[in-house]
């Protein structure tokens, strides 16, 4: 609805003519482009209501639009506002309290009701078309309501016109025989008005709430079309290239087209458009992660109901740090850290139903276990399981293997040694669990006796199976590992919570000299030092950690007055996918008394398939003091999604706790508090990742999951096939079995190339274990050498360390796939293949092989090198023009190992590999799976 035209208010200045513009029109306001911007203006003009001059500067910035997205909330003639109304209203934005912008449209000849507004004023700018205001006389008392024009007036575009009630009633007319359209700004938001009934010509009051349907569809509902199409590409590799490889420079200037990467001063808000198009470049210009052929990382294609679960869980925004702020997400990471810790053997779940199950302990309001009475205090010696094994002996029970500063500290009293006795894998202690750290009894408000009385008929089955084992999800698996080095130091060392570093002998860390950079990098973080970080040679067999190389470095840190207190597994390493021999160096950590961490991130996952391949592989992983888990690697979780799982129940939160914890939980404790996670970590806030993982698991199930890995060590077998019967493709290779004779396809021979180019190009670095196989490329002129002599002579490394780059760079030039090289133990470089993708299957593997041969030879012809092969000697000149101008960086990012200090030990190789390789012949053919 509408209002007269004909005078403004005292605050807006002289009365002007009708249809005029306040004093200084838009002449002084800089042009607007989009609606955004106008309302954006409009709310820093109105909210000062103290100011006099606030409605001229409303007139001057409404006459400065310029913009035509106010076409998205026209409405066409065939929606039912038309058919009763002869126009509808479509609300652009609103702030409540201060003003609603509209947008009208009007159908041909159309009018609105006569009409007045006791209450509400507005500016109205036509936009399109030819609008007059119609001015009337109406007798509201008396028994003959009589209504007569008394005048007319049009209304020029882009001009905005002062409305109220100055004049009383009134009408708006499209005088057009097309559609016009009007911008309306109410101050404040328009509700209801009085009109005069079309029909009866009675007085009746009515509700203007902008109800009819525009064309225009939200921002966040485009950016969501955007985001399913893309989902949608992902099922058809070749409708998207794994990367289109632009510069920086390019990129820049691909976004200057419609919305600049850049911020400048006072930056004005663009339309939705422009953002959609960015939103577009975003999607075209970035890496295709969800591809088939992306193997770059050790992470492939998130599910897509994981994805929707993590859409949804960002839709809520929950924040987990307390029970009340978020119940269901809380709720949900510790059921489902439940089921991982089962996996571990650390939780057994509970069946309700089951007579067997043991009767729960008492619990107190606030969910503690009750203190025992005197008569029922435990003796030191009831509270020791002899039947488990002590997986982390005291540091005290080890002083004779340390020297005499390090026998002090041992010897130093525990934080948590009073009412936390070692736990064994699946029972905790038999104490008193403390609230959430060391910092002094918290006071509690009373709580009203009905309210208690609901609290305790709560489900008191619920928190006792908590306590077999602690847990958390956190945002990637260097973080786990942070947190893993710091809750172990807490645990050894407890003072140094208090006291820090300083006084203490130097606390030592052992780590392969494969394992994962970010063990390094968490020391510096705690403050202990990277030079304490000691790294373990490798079997050179399996690439897995030495336990006698582990012995004899322990034993050297302990002779220079250090203190060994952890050491870092790797469960499937970054590289080689190598599982370091657990139990061996279980027995090393309990003759010193040492933390064993395993770092899971991508290994841990194969604790799900039962087979006894894998169960050799992860043997002695259960024996860990704590474990990293990363369900976005190999289990199609969105990213990021890791978790930290120990078996010593309340040690999280015993470490991260500080004074200022309790004021975060809620007034009225409940048997439910200790799944506040705010003592437990450090971040205080916290996404809820356990959602998406959730869902997920409960949709495919365990067996499900469990696939997975199954497929991701079948693909990895058939590509180690694939490499050494390449350029042929046998219709059903296997492992353990004869290759029939029958060649389902060959690779062909380019025109022009030697019949034999596409013979012996590949060859593997070593036997894959786990996820990964790697590989060399070798160029045709260096085959034969190769088989002769090996990467090792200097002559084919010097050669060999370059190719892997050059085809690298080709490769994302075209986009078609994505690999990453890496070295290891001084290997030229090589392709490092995770097959972490169960979507694929053979005939991708085997294109893959071809798309790199392919590549290989494009960048490395024959006749690239002359190369002279005799008794004696080794000679290679020549080579392509590129070799001159490599980055020396290429070489040497990769290379992070040969630069660690690694403890030397030239022990023999252990059986570890032996094992392995038995327990293969236990798993079935690959094509049977």
């Amino acid at each position: 609805m509408s209002g007269s035209t004909s005078s403004l208010t005292p605050e807006c200045g002289a009365r002007s003519e009708r249809g005029g513009c306040l004093d200084g029109g838009g002449g002084g306001a800089t042009p607007m482009h989009c609606l955004d911007a106008l309302f954006n203006e409009l709310t820093c003009i109105l909210y000062n209501r103290n100011d006099p001059q606030r409605l001229n500067k409303c007139q001057r910035v409404l006459e400065s639009y310029r913009g035509t997205d106010w076409i998205l909330h026209s409405t066409i003639p065939e929606i039912k506002g038309f058919q009763i109304y002869g126009y509808s209203r479509a609300q652009v934005r609103s702030q409540p309290d201060l003003f609603s912008l509209l947008i009208l449209t009007w159908s041909p000849k159309s009018r609105s009701a006569i009409h007045n507004h006791p209450c509400e004023r507005c500016f109205l700018m036509p936009l399109q078309g030819d609008l007059s205001e119609v001015r009337y006389s109406v007798v509201e008392e008396g028994p003959d309501q009589r209504v007569r024009e008394i005048g007319r007036d049009r209304i020029p575009q882009n001009k905005a016109c002062w409305i109220d009630d100055s004049h009383g009633w009134h009408a708006i007319v499209n005088d057009s025989h097309g559609l016009s359209v009007s911008l309306h700004l109410y101050i404040p938001s328009f509700t209801k008005c009085k009109i005069v009934d079309p029909s009866s010509h009675s007085i009746r009051w009515v509700n203007c709430f902008p109800t009819q349907t525009s064309r225009f569809q939200p921002l966040h509902e485009r950016v969501f079309d955007t985001a399913r199409n893309y989902l949608k590409s992902l099922d058809c590799p070749a409708s998207r290239p794994v990367i289109k490889l632009r510069t920086k420079c390019d990129i820049e200037e691909i976004f200057n087209e419609k919305c600049s990467l850049e911020f400048s001063d006072n930056a004005a808000p663009m339309d939705d458009d422009s953002i959609l198009a960015a939103v577009q470049n975003t999607c075209d210009f970035s890496t295709n992660t969800g591809h088939l052929y992306f193997f770059n990382q050790l992470f492939a294609r998130a599910d897509p109901l994981a994805v929707a679960a993590d859409c949804l869980s960002n839709c809520l925004n929950a924040n987990l740090l307390t029970f009340e702020m978020a119940p269901v997400f809380l709720l949900m990471e510790k059921r489902l850290l439940q089921h991982m810790a089962s996996f571990l053997g650390w939780y057994t779940h509970f069946d309700p139903n089951s007579q067997d199950n043991d009767t729960p302990q008492e619990f107190s309001l606030c969910g503690d276990r009750r203190a025992p009475s005197p008569a029922e205090q435990p003796t030191a010696a009831s509270t020791t399981d002899e039947s488990a094994p002590n997986l982390l002996p005291p540091p005290a029970d080890t002083s004779s293997k340390l020297s005499e500063a390090s026998t002090d500290a041992s010897q130093s009293p525990r934080l948590d040694a009073q009412n936390h006795p070692p736990s064994t894998r699946c029972s905790a202690g038999t104490g008193e669990r403390e609230r959430c750290g060391h910092v002094g009894d918290v006071s509690r408000e009373v709580v009203p006796s009905v309210l208690v009385d609901r609290l305790r008929r709560s489900d008191r089955k619920l928190s006792a199976p908590f306590e077999t084992f602690d847990g958390l999800l956190n945002p990637g698996g260097a973080i786990s590992n942070v947190m893993a080095l710091n809750v172990a130091r807490h645990h050894i060392v407890p003072e140094v919570k208090v006291k820090g570093v300083y006084g203490t002998p130097p606390l030592v860390i052992f780590t392969s000299e494969q394992g994962h950079e970010s063990i390094e990098k968490a020391t510096a973080l705690l403050g202990l030092g990277v030079e304490n970080v000691v790294h373990v040679p490798v079997l050179p067999s399996t690439n897995a950690m030495d336990p006698q190389a582990l012995a004899h470095a322990v034993q050297q840190a302990a002779d220079a007055g250090k203190r060994p207190f952890f050491v870092n597994c790797t469960a499937a390493t970054t590289v080689a996918g190598a599982f370091d021999p657990f139990e061996a160096i279980r027995d090393v950590c309990d003759e010193w008394g040492m933390w064993m961490h395993v770092d899971g991130a991508v290994g841990a996952s194969f604790l799900l398939p039962q087979e006894e391949y894998y169960k050799k592989l992860c043997r002695g992983m259960d024996r860990a003091d704590s474990v990293s888990w990363n369900l976005h690697k190999l289990l199609g979780v969105p990213l990021q999604c890791s978790a930290l799982l120990t078996r010593h129940p309340g040690l999280l939160s015993r470490t991260h706790s500080t004074v200022a914890c309790p004021n975060l939980f809620s007034h009225i404790d409940t048997p439910l508090c200790d799944l506040d996670s705010c003592c437990s970590t450090f971040q205080y806030g916290r996404r809820a990742d356990a959602f998406k993982a959730w869902c997920l698991w409960k949709k495919l199930g365990d067996q499900g999951m469990a696939n997975r890995i199954r497929l991701v060590y079948t693909h990895t077998m058939e590509l180690a096939e694939l490499i050494r019967t390449f350029p042929k493709k046998f219709s059903c290779p296997g492992r353990g079995v004869n290759l029939p004779t029958e060649v389902e396809v060959e690779e062909s021979v380019p025109t022009g190339m030697p019949s034999d180019i596409n013979q012996d190009a590949f060859h593997l670095v070593w036997e894959p274990v786990s996820c990964n196989c790697c590989f060399w490329w070798v160029p045709y002129d260096l085959r034969k050498p190769f088989a002769q002599h090996g990467w090792q002579h200097p002559l084919l490394h010097e050669h060999l360390i370059h190719v892997a780059p050059a085809m690298k760079r080709q490769m994302l030039t075209e986009g078609s796939i994505m690999v990453d090289y890496h070295t290891l133990a001084g290997r030229p470089f090589f392709w490092r293949l995770p097959l972490v993708n169960p979507d694929i299957c053979r005939d991708d593997i085997f294109n893959v092989l071809r798309i790199i041969n392919r590549i290989g030879t494009s960048c490395f012809p024959p006749g690239s090198y002359a190369v002279s092969v005799s008794e004696a000697d080794l000679s290679i000149e020549g080579g392509p023009m590129w070799q001159t101008t490599i980055n020396d960086g290429d070489s040497s990012s990769c290379s992070r190992s040969s630069a660690r200090r690694v403890a030397s030990f030239p022990g023999p190789e252990m059986a570890h590999a032996e094992e392995i390789r038995e327990s293969t012949a236990a798993l079935p053919s690959i094509c049977t799976f």
